[in-house]
């Protein structure tokens, strides 16, 4: 409903008190409207009188009988409430209106003030345990047999090992035969021997399920046969596949999937392996393709097998964390082999992540070259853009919307003029020469006047119309740039929110209005 609807509905209290069946009716975007509207400073006065009272009662009146609104279970973050446990068992008494549910388990990871002194230290591991115990009931709520049941979507973060009995005791894993959805992300803290059981407990309950949409796994050992062939969406992260298993074979016959994300395998993942005799891997549906960066010749040969004509999406990205995994060394840079065979299928991509090493220019740029006519969305790292653009001149992606240019820690760093990020203590930077980060800021300033200098040219000459104003916004003519790297800023954040006196990018606010810093949503 437009606003000036939905402010009529504001304007006159009096049908809210008569009769409020017709108004309990409203579709939920509207009573937002309306929220919004009584919220702003300009609202009406009869309005303003009302804000805690009448808009307040309607809104709980409305969403208390809203099933999508408390379908959603996740356990609170500690303190934000006074009455957690109190407020998560009404949560679960809320959600018994929901046909099907969409639970959290996860404890809450964060850092503890370090105690001054000896009563400190007995106060915070007091208030450990308290969060402790109030997992443990939340958990025991979640696990009960009329929400498994109901349970659609599942999502397990780090956990404790007490939790992680508790849920080994349901040995029932049948009730969740109706799992749609599966999600694992664990915790950095977590051991071996958590992530030994957590692939224990994900392989018993994927047998009982009777079919999956999407299934999202990260640092597990699991067997083959639990990837169904229903699947639409599988990502896995640092995932290794039992001995034995042969996953392409297994990937040939999931005909619906539409997107597929390996990243982080280890070289005894068995993910990318294959056998001279392997038939085509033939994927009609899928659009997005994800792989971390692929250095041996049995790569090459699986991407040669790949036949998926709806392409548009194609992610090549390094492996964030090797230095924290125990892997053997590999190849720095990917063999002619592995472009090749990509060069071999004729997709026509309109999404292209290109982070990483990309090898010979003679390879890479003629790649990215054959594509530029397409692509909407690309990340690419900012040295590589720089070489792509001394060869064919500037904008040499016409037709991007949105590009993300990766900077090395050091440089991204010096350009926000932000403090240095502490590392682990093995992992150490090499220090630039001296003088060598101004110059790397001076060439990404031209880069960036290039790709945002639409929307600030409209804004100069001040034609203000609905086309320029949508190029200001990062739409039609215009082109939304980041700027992303270690550190993650989640969600992006507006390069003019994060100025300051030490910021080195000599760029107008107005130029900036579409320049962001972080990883765009799009990016995995």
């Amino acid at each position: 409903m437009p606003n000036k609807e939905a402010a009529m509905l504001v304007d006159d209290p009096y049908p809210f008190h008569k009769d409020r069946a017709a108004v309990n009716r409203l579709p939920t975007e509207i009573l937002l409207s309306i929220f919004a509207i009584v919220l702003a400073d300009d609202a009406p006065i009869h309005a303003q009188r009302q804000r805690l009272t009448h808009i307040c009662r309607l809104w709980r009146n409305t969403v208390i009988s809203y099933a999508p609104f408390w379908a959603q279970l996740v356990l609170r973050q500690a303190k934000s409430v006074r009455n957690r446990v109190e407020l998560t068992k009404l949560d679960f008494e809320r959600a018994r209106i929901c046909p099907t549910l969409d639970v959290t388990l996860a404890l809450e990871v964060r850092g503890s003030p370090r105690p001054t002194q000896p009563e400190d230290e007995e106060a915070i591991f007091a208030e450990i345990k308290k969060e402790a115990r109030e997992g443990e009931q939340y958990l025991s709520l979640a696990l009960a047999h009329d929400v498994l049941t109901r349970m659609r979507i599942l999502r397990v973060g780090a956990i404790s090992r007490s939790m992680m009995d508790l849920i080994d005791e349901e040995r029932d894993y049948s009730t969740l035969a109706n799992l749609a959805e599966l999600y694992f992300e664990p915790g950095w803290f977590d051991s071996p021997y958590m992530l030994r059981r957590a692939s224990r407990l994900f392989s018993n309950i994927l047998s009982q399920t009777r079919s999956l949409d999407v299934l999202q796994l990260s640092s597990l050992a699991m067997p083959d046969t639990v990837f169904f062939p229903t699947l639409r969406k599988l990502q896995l992260k640092r995932v290794q596949l039992n001995p034995g298993s042969h996953f392409p074979s297994v990937l040939a016959r999931m005909q619906n999937l539409e997107e597929l994300v390996l990243l982080g395998p280890s070289p005894r993942s068995q993910l990318i392996s294959f056998r001279f005799d392997d038939p085509r891997i033939v994927l009609p549906r899928l659009r997005t393709l994800a792989l971390s960066a692929l250095y041996d010749i049995p790569d090459a040969h699986w991407i040669r097998q790949l036949d998926c004509p709806r392409l548009k999406a194609l992610h090549l990205q390094e492996n964030e964390d090797e230095y924290l995994l125990d892997w053997p060394p590999v190849r720095q840079v990917p063999i002619p082999d592995t472009l090749a065979a990509i060069q071999q299928h004729a997709w026509k991509l309109e999404e292209l992540n290109f982070d990483f090493v990309p090898g010979p220019d003679n390879l890479a740029i003629p790649f990215l070259l054959a594509q530029a006519g397409n692509l909407r969305r690309l990340a690419i790292t900012e040295e590589l853009y720089a070489k792509v653009r001394e060869i064919y001149g500037s904008m040499p992606f016409p037709t991007v919307e949105e590009i993300a240019l990766r900077l090395d820690r050091n440089h991204l760093q010096f350009t926000l003029g932000a403090e240095p990020i502490e590392l682990p203590d093995d992992v150490v930077p090499e220090p630039a020469p001296p003088g060598e980060q101004e110059v790397k800021v001076r060439q990404l300033e031209i880069i960036l006047r290039e790709l945002l200098s639409r929307a600030d040219d409209y804004e100069r000459l001040g034609q203000r119309t609905s086309k320029t104003r949508n190029a200001d916004m990062g739409h039609g003519n215009g082109r939304r740039v980041y700027l992303y790297g270690p550190p993650r800023y989640k969600p992006p954040m507006c390069f003019n929110l994060l100025r300051s006196e030490t910021t080195k990018l000599r760029l107008t606010p107005v130029l900036c209005q579409e320049l962001y810093v972080g990883h765009p949503d799009w990016l995995y």
